[in-house]
Formats: C-alpha cells, sequence, structure tokens
C-alpha cells in the first residue's frame, strides 16, 4: 500500500433578543489565506515530525486555552499520523451535517427526489378541494407556484371551493428546542416543515437616505412582510461614522426592532425568517391562483397527513436529487436542507428507541456511543461527536457505492462552497475536500487531503472553548492542513 511506504516503522512521538448585525456586510479586503501563504514556512517534513510541528501551532498563546481535538490517518488505514483528544467528545457545529448526509444517502439513495403531490376533487372547472401534500421539498420557489398555478389554469380550472395546504408530513416542524434564541429570527434558523416556500425566509433591505432622516426599509416579499410588525428607528448618517445597525427581536409579539445608523453611501441587507412558513405558502398560492383568474373561496390549512382516494392526482412538483440537496448541504453548510434530510430520516422509523439515522451509521461502521445527534444542522450545542467518529465515517463512506456522491458533496479548499476563501494561492488549494463548521467558540473542520504523491488522508480537527475570533482559529486549521501537503516519504 502506498501510504505505507510514506509512514512504514517511523515512530509517533425569546423572548427579548438583541442582535447585532453589520449592514452592509463586511467584504473582505486581502484573503487571510493569501497572507498565510505568503508567510507559510513550507519545507518538507518526515511524518515523526508531524506532530511536533502541530504542537507548535495549538500551544500559541492565543489557541493555548482552546480544547482541540484532532485525528489524521491515511484513507485505507487506522494508522495514527497524528491524534489529540481524538475520542473525546466536541460540539461539532456543522460537521453534523456530515453524519445526516451519509444516513440519507445511505437510506434513500443518490437520485431520491422528494415529492409534492397535488390532488384535485370535483368538476374540472370547478373543483370541491384543491390539497397540496407537503413531504418536505425545501427548494419550492414562488416561481415554482407562479408555473404551476398556469399549468392549473391550463387544465381548465376556473374555481377552487377549498384551497387545502397539508403540512403534517413531518412529526415535529417546529423550532428545536435546544436551538438559541438569537438564531431563530435569521434565514439559517429556521425550522423545517412540510412544505416550504422560498427557504422560510425573505430579504429586508436597508437604503441610506437623507443624514438625520430615518433608513428606509424595504422588503424582498410584501406577503411575507406581513407577520412582522417593525419599529424603525434608525438613522442615516454621513459617511464618515460607522454602521452599527442592530435587529431587536421580540418573537412572541412578532415584533422587530431596528435601530442604529447607516452611512449615506452604503445599502445594505439581511435574511429574515418567516414566522408562518404554512400560512405564507398558502397565501402566496393563493395570490398566483388569483392572478391567473382562479377564484379560491376558502383557504385551509391541516396539520395531519393523509389520502384520499376520492381525489385525484392533477400535477406534482419534485426537488432536485438527493445528489444536488447533499452538495447543497455540505458545500454551502445549508441548515434547512440538512434539517429536512434529519426529519426524513425521523419519518422513516418505526421504532422510537433508534433512529433511521442512528441504524444506518451503525451499519456502517460507525458506534452510536461516539456521537450525540439531537438535530440536521449541527445549529444546536447538544450535539456531541469525537473526531474519531468523523475520521472513520469518511473512511468508511468511501468504500460505499455512495462513497464518490458523498466526497464530491464536500466543498473544495480554495475553489467552492464554505472553502471557496481557504487554501487560495497554497498547496492545498483544490487538494482538500471538507466540511466546515463553525460556533461562537467553535470552529471544525473534517474532510480529505490529498497528497503529490497520491496518497490520500482523512482528518478531522476541532476547536472548541475558545475566546478567540473564529477567523483566528481557522487559521490554526489551516496551518495543520498545509503542514500535511509538506510530507514526504523518509527512511
Amino acid at each position: 500500500m502506498l501510504i505505507r511506504s510514506l509512514l512504514w516503522g517511523q515512530p509517533l512521538l425569546m423572548l427579548l433578543l438583541w442582535v447585532s448585525v453589520p449592514f452592509p456586510p463586511i467584504k473582505e479586503g486581502t484573503n487571510p489565506n493569501i497572507i498565510l501563504a505568503q508567510n507559510f514556512n513550507s519545507r518538507p517534513i518526515c511524518p515523526w515530525e508531524l506532530a511536533t510541528d502541530i504542537e507548535k501551532i495549538i500551544q500559541r498563546p492565543e489557541f493555548v486555552r482552546a480544547h482541540w481535538g484532532i485525528l489524521i490517518q491515511p484513507l485505507y488505514s487506522d494508522f495514527n499520523l497524528y491524534a489529540l483528544n481524538s475520542k473525546k467528545f466536541f460540539t461539532p457545529a456543522s460537521n453534523i451535517k456530515l453524519l445526516t448526509t451519509a444516513a440519507a444517502l445511505l437510506e434513500f439513495g443518490s437520485q431520491f427526489v422528494i415529492r409534492t403531490s397535488i390532488y384535485g376533487q370535483g368538476n374540472t372547472s370547478n373543483l370541491q378541494t384543491l390539497r397540496l401534500v407537503g413531504q418536505g421539498d425545501p427548494t419550492i420557489t414562488t416561481d415554482t407556484l407562479k408555473t404551476l398555478t398556469q399549468q392549473l389554469k391550463q387544465q381548465g380550472i376556473q374555481q377552487i371551493e377549498k384551497l387545502i395546504i397539508q403540512d403534517g408530513y413531518f412529526n415535529n416542524s417546529g423550532i428545536p428546542p435546544m436551538w438559541e434564541w438569537d438564531d431563530l429570527f435569521f434565514s439559517y434558523g429556521v425550522p423545517a416543515n412540510s412544505l416550504v416556500l422560498n427557504e422560510n425566509a425573505f430579504t429586508l433591505i436597508l437604503t441610506p437616505t437623507q443624514v438625520g432622516q430615518p433608513v428606509k426599509l424595504s422588503w424582498s416579499d410584501p406577503i411575507a412582510a406581513k407577520q412582522w410588525q417593525i419599529e424603525n428607528l434608525t438613522t442615516t448618517t454621513d459617511s464618515t461614522t460607522d454602521n452599527t445597525i442592530a435587529i431587536q427581536g421580540y418573537f412572541a409579539q412578532s415584533r422587530l426592532m431596528i435601530r442604529g445608523q447607516l452611512g449615506n453611501k452604503v445599502t445594505g441587507e439581511k435574511m429574515i425568517a418567516i414566522i408562518n412558513p404554512t400560512q405564507y405558502f398558502i397565501d402566496t398560492l393563493a395570490q398566483f391562483l388569483e392572478a391567473e383568474g382562479i377564484t379560491v373561496k376558502q383557504k385551509q390549512i391541516s396539520l395531519e397527513h393523509y389520502i384520499n382516494d376520492s381525489e385525484r392526482e392533477i400535477a406534482f412538483l419534485t426537488s432536485p436529487t438527493l445528489e444536488n440537496l447533499i452538495q447543497t448541504v455540505n458545500q454551502d453548510s445549508h441548515n434547512l436542507y440538512a434539517e429536512t434530510l434529519f426529519k426524513l430520516l425521523e419519518v422513516q422509523s418505526n421504532d422510537f428507541r433508534t433512529s433511521i439515522l442512528q441504524k444506518q451509521l451503525t451499519q456502517l461502521g460507525i458506534d452510536s456511543n461516539n456521537y450525540k445527534v439531537v438535530d440536521g444542522s449541527g445549529l444546536s450545542r447538544h450535539n456531541l461527536a469525537t473526531p474519531e467518529t468523523f475520521v472513520l465515517l469518511l473512511q468508511k463512506m468511501s468504500q460505499t457505492p455512495q462513497g464518490k456522491v458523498y466526497r464530491n458533496s464536500l466543498a473544495v479548499g480554495g475553489v467552492n462552497g464554505t472553502l471557496a476563501n481557504r487554501f487560495k494561492s497554497t498547496t492545498m488549494q483544490g487538494k482538500i475536500q471538507a466540511k466546515t463548521g463553525s460556533l461562537s467558540g467553535v470552529s471544525t473542520l473534517s474532510g480529505y487531503v490529498d497528497l503529490p504523491n497520491g496518497e490520500t488522508l482523512v482528518f478531522s480537527i476541532m476547536v472548541n472553548s475558545s475566546d478567540q475570533a473564529n477567523s483566528n482559529l481557522r487559521q490554526g486549521i489551516d496551518e495543520i492542513i498545509l503542514l500535511l501537503g509538506q510530507l514526504k516519504k523518509c527512511s
């Protein structure tokens, strides 16, 4: 085995919430990875030197108080090239998506699609009911609904006595109780339900006016905007002042208070969560039907899931394939898509004691005592996993028929997804495929590294309990990855 030639015989020495949101989003100036590439001392290193070089990084003053977990192994071996706290639990953040997507691929297959059926009952021109049965497709947009209503019009439908939206496919489509309140107002913290429209979020746009006057607030979707009460306490300032726009949210009152100042030469936007996704879906669909000349007399939301034999399927929608969905999950770290897959796995289980996720991972060879999964996205700090779990998962998945699809779903360093701006202009650009993870005080990275000699390593690096900015933690992790690219065969 080629990797053994490199390593053989070498010793291993809400309530009420205040959220500060800058507008516009901060633009990066100099790419920090370019600085890293310029300053990084690149030299060939022997495998037994790796431990010393890694420890020089993690024992810097800014990192020494953090909790580090690291495991690096060859793809086809359990040989520890480097291990530190590899069997201990860490908060994995979005690395939990590696478990979610692996289980979904193993359970459903890469060509699985989510189907949304539309049933009609009654005469074609005058339907007694039109019923949409949601099964969790997170990709439906207003354009999708516009096309659907046009197709219904072409079928000759002129009137609908009762429009029914069926949003009861998932057992629990509410907000996970273990999520933090300050995540729930924004697009990355929306819950997954059976009928999703526009990813359950819309855009708040802030435009400066005259100096001293309130900032102009506008919305990308007026139907969604109706669900929020807005208090505008902002001020337009000149371009020399700092932008301090912040959002204060009262979730129980469906109220947002926008306060702070915005310079007169900048604009900003923020993706805001939709409070009642099901109501938003039915209101939007009814508006589009009326725009096509189809009268809707009554609207009804159902939280049941049933099939009526007297109805006929007159149309249906399908999501992209699971292969495409997990690519969005892992490359872009998409929380809603991940939560949807997690709930689809839950629906398949007939045994409350063992989830389908656990069943699939156990069959793969992953010990369930080495992880704890409470959501599909990693947004919860109640998730736990060991670096060893992720390394073994990546190794085992590479040996399955879904291995190529799984690996290709990961972000590529310096190329795309959440790694697009990491490892640029370094020896690792295009050589690392990995999943990122980030919460305050938490930074993680797990994936595959292709070495110049054609060998592949698997790694998991997890940093918890740090007071450092996540950008600093990421730089430390990236320096460790760059060390792997310097490994050489030593006699």
